[in-house]
């Protein structure tokens, strides 16, 4: 079939006459212009419900943009983004449903797309570390106070060439942030002067996890420190993660990368400066942001104080009837069977328990934090992986 291609139109009448004689399949009508026969359908359709008068392309845009976001709903969503910065479109969208249900929100995709033709979006791109959701192995955290995390984020200089610590607490099982202090060290005694207020504010929690840096842990016996003597006193246990794996504080970690994006870059002048801008992010955080693992709600929702409150008394250890109990010198070291052996100064005037768990082998307690293994052949305790 000697037909020429002249424009889309013309090819397009010489199809549909030809298809109207009668002559020719749908298939060799197709095959001899080119096209598919869906197309060849198409253009039959369009020929039964129109005639040949507009057989030009068309725009497959929508002719009503029947979903198109109302600016009123548009310049909401931007304000809101305005005023948390740090947020992304998913937290957005919630936080407004959250706060205005009767209105109609669009989907996370389409908030993206406002963002992003208003130049509210960061491209983060891939990062070479992101510590991933897991816990363990504190899957105990039930409820409110059950477990306490603490860490000190990455110091940093202020304007006023001084350092910045900022030390944060937070209940796991709610998110709740329950201090963001800025310290001009990691010393311990501001340490527990900031942890003093947190229990007379907020009560005791069971535990207390951190990583096994300066001052929650140190090198000796049981990585016990000056700090988690002083919770022990408390009745607070602490629990570390170990070593090497700050995955399985991830929730923190994560956690200090916004803080360090919202309110840390740039710094502010001084550290009351500073500390202000923590005290802004941390009601935030608190009782506005939606948090994923709270089903899009903000952790004020979920959090409520410790029924233990804190008298700021120190407790007595009290160990089980079957433990031996023996008393630390002031040398650090106790008496066992005629004999000394070291645990550590730090505990000098405290009484510590012996489990029997072998012939001749003893764990060690303080409170019920483990020590070591007190081996009698060996004369020594035995701190674990040795």
């Amino acid at each position: 079939m000697p037909w020429h291609k002249t424009d889309h139109v013309s090819e397009r009448e010489h199809f549909l006459k030809a298809w109207l004689t009668g002559r020719h399949s749908m298939t060799a009508l197709c095959s001899a212009f080119g096209i598919s026969r869906k197309t060849g359908h198409k253009w039959v359709y369009r020929l039964k419900m129109e005639g040949m008068t507009d057989l030009s392309d068309r725009s497959r845009a929508r002719h009503q943009q029947t979903h198109q976001t109302p600016e009123s709903i548009t310049q909401t969503l931007i304000n809101t983004k305005f005023a948390f910065p740090d947020w992304g479109p998913r937290k957005v969208v919630a936080y407004l449903r959250n706060t205005q249900p009767d209105l109609s929100w669009p989907a996370h995709s389409t908030v993206s797309e406002i963002f992003a033709r208003q130049g509210l979006v960061k491209h983060r791109g891939n990062p070479r570390y992101k510590s991933p959701a897991r816990t363990a192995p504190l899957s105990h955290a039930s409820e409110p106070n059950r477990v306490w995390s603490v860490d000190f984020k990455g110091d940093f200089l202020l304007g006023n060439q001084k350092r910045c610590y900022p030390l944060t607490v937070f209940d796991n099982y709610s998110r709740y942030l329950l201090d963001c202090k800025g310290l001009y060290s990691t010393r311990t005694a501001p340490v527990i002067a900031a942890f003093e207020r947190l229990f007379y504010d907020y009560g005791l929690p069971d535990y207390l996890r951190s990583d096994n840096g300066s001052p929650f842990a140190s090198t000796r016996i049981g990585g016990l420190s000056q700090f988690s003597l002083w919770l022990l006193k408390r009745g607070v246990m602490p629990e570390r993660i170990r070593p090497g794996r700050p995955q399985e504080n991830g929730r923190h970690e994560r956690f200090h990368r916004s803080l360090k994006a919202a309110v840390c870059k740039p710094p502010k002048g001084d550290l009351s400066a500073q500390q202000r801008a923590f005290n802004h992010y941390q009601f935030s955080y608190n009782n506005y942001r939606p948090h994923e693992a709270l089903n899009d709600t903000p952790p004020a929702q979920h959090y409520t104080r410790s029924p233990r409150i804190y008298t700021g008394e120190e407790q007595e250890f009290h160990y089980p009837d079957h433990y031996v109990i023996r008393k630390v010198r002031s040398d650090g070291n106790m008496k066992w069977k005629q004999l000394p052996i070291y645990v550590a100064n730090l505990l000098a005037g405290e009484y510590i328990g012996l489990e029997p768990i072998d012939d001749g082998c003893w764990m060690t307690y303080v409170s019920t934090l483990k020590l070591g293994i007190l081996d009698e052949r060996q004369k020594r305790i035995i701190r674990p992986g040795q």
